[in-house]
């Protein structure tokens, strides 16, 4: 996978820092919710195949569910 197809829906073109750290950081703030039930707004990793297991990881953190 290349950097020009990798594409997170909501969060903002990943990048590479001089010292070689990835990362990606979300389009929106997070609410309160959603810092409560586990996502981060920012995600960085050593290599990039450790922050696109990172970020899936984050995805399938749900929102908490409210009750009717």
């Amino acid at each position: 996978m290349s950097l020009e197809t990798l594409e997170f829906p909501g969060w903002k073109p990943v990048w590479r820092t001089d010292k070689g750290r990835w990362w990606t950081t979300r389009s929106a703030r997070l609410t309160r919710a959603q810092r409560d039930a586990g996502c981060a707004a920012t995600v960085s990793a050593d290599d990039l195949s450790t922050l696109i297991r990172l970020h899936n990881e984050l995805a399938t953190v749900a929102e908490p569910r409210t009750t009717t």
